[in-house]
């Protein structure tokens, strides 16, 4: 069977997207050999098509997507708000995937336009239906292009994606979908983390000006990542618990950084929190390793890596209580209500002060990350192919 596969050029800085597919991608290339399926893969990087060719893989192929012109690149939003509204926008790759005679699409990325072919799609969260009142899910039209776009996704896509048995029950629940068609397959612990538990670290805290124990947290300055619940959780924990524990915060501006600054100063904690913006790996892999814990104080899942990142590193980990949580961490994490400041910082100090507890989540996290592999991952799809050309076997021959 000819499977094409999407793989859009995606930037670091995008974050969590970026390592998902990056993950899957490398674990591709080491288990492909194990798949007798023809693959295609279409996208614009220029490193995805370099390594395809330097490991010259039998059925393997790479197929770039055309090039942009100069408008549409500068208007590439206003074309993705467009292929859900209007379909016919994006015929082009469907005509790119019909002379490469692809039998099924998969696509890794949500909210991918829908195709007259068959194809399978994957839905990393449904917030903007859970909570629809936080800006990046509801302004400028966003709200109305997901929706639209999950509208049409959904209900053509062959099967659906999903890192939860809770993310199962939001597709089902919110868009009326026959269990059948929706798959749960875990999202799996980056390699970089794993690889990374036998490095040694350099304390990049100092070569930033960061003194004593510090908490963690790996987030986009978006609204729901809840950077403010967490500095008012950092004040209670110095004014109440009397713990002068410092916060590191690394990642993109993505409209929130302002608001997060203002209150810094706002609330007397310039000295002790530091905002690195966006960091290399080997950064975040140094940071993890010497930190207290991870606050993973996000509103938004079911599915989130950093929890399982900070796990295989050896980082204990505090995450928001939430719908799939449990499922995802299962004991080895201390989860909190992410509303309430005063129950973060009981959280913290608790992990602050007692050792034995600290060193219990440490080993919980190391037997949840090496639980669920990218191997794990790409085998789980190469299984779910097999079924679907079994199916398509079927109707060929009547």
């Amino acid at each position: 069977m000819k499977v094409g596969i999407d793989f859009p050029n995606v930037s670091a800085e995008v974050g969590g997207g970026y390592t998902f597919e990056n993950e899957i991608f490398t674990a591709f290339i080491e288990e492909v050999h194990l798949s007798t399926h023809d693959y295609t893969i279409f996208s614009n990087s220029s490193s995805i098509e370099k390594a395809i060719s330097q490991l010259n893989l039998p059925n393997v192929h790479f197929v770039r997507y055309p090039s942009l012109g100069l408008i549409q690149r500068g208007l590439r939003r206003a074309f993705f708000l467009l292929s859900h509204i209007f379909p016919q926008v994006h015929r082009k790759n469907e005509s790119l995937y019909r002379k490469y005679q692809i039998d099924v699409m998969l696509f890794f990325s949500p909210l991918r336009p829908p195709l007259d072919l068959p194809y399978i799609t994957t839905v990393w969260d449904l917030e903007h239906r859970n909570q629809p009142w936080f800006p990046e899910v509801s302004n400028m039209g966003e709200w109305y292009s997901r929706e639209k776009g999950y509208l049409n996704t959904l209900g053509r896509a062959s099967y659906i994606l999903t890192g939860t048995k809770c993310g199962k029950e939001e597709i089902m629940r919110f868009y009326n979908l026959p269990p059948n068609r929706i798959r749960v397959i875990p999202f799996p612990t980056p390699r970089f983390a794993l690889n990374g538990v036998n490095k040694t670290t350099t304390n990049v805290a100092k070569r930033y000006g960061i003194s004593g124990e510090y908490l963690f947290y790996p987030a986009q300055f978006w609204a729901h990542k809840n950077h403010i619940n967490l500095l008012y959780s950092l004040k209670l924990l110095h004014e109440k618990y009397g713990t002068r524990l410092s916060l590191v915060l690394v990642g993109s501006d993505k409209g929130n950084l302002t608001h997060v600054q203002r209150m810094v100063v706002e609330l007397g904690l310039s000295n002790y929190v530091h905002i690195l913006g966006f960091v290399s790996q080997e950064e975040v892999i140094d940071l993890y390793k010497n930190a207290l814990a991870l606050t993973f104080v996000s509103f938004f899942g079911p599915d989130n890596l950093p929890p399982l990142e900070a796990f295989a590193l050896g980082c204990p980990v505090i995450a928001a209580r939430l719908p799939g949580a449990e499922e995802q961490l299962g004991d080895a994490a201390v989860r909190v209500d992410p509303k309430n400041p005063e129950e973060i910082a009981h959280a913290i100090y608790l992990l602050y002060s007692d050792k034995q507890l600290r060193n219990q989540l440490i080993q919980k996290g190391f037997h949840r990350a090496v639980e669920w592999k990218g191997k794990d991952y790409i085998q789980a799809i190469f299984s779910l192919l097999d079924e679907f050309e079994y199916i398509r076997r079927c109707w060929d021959q009547s």
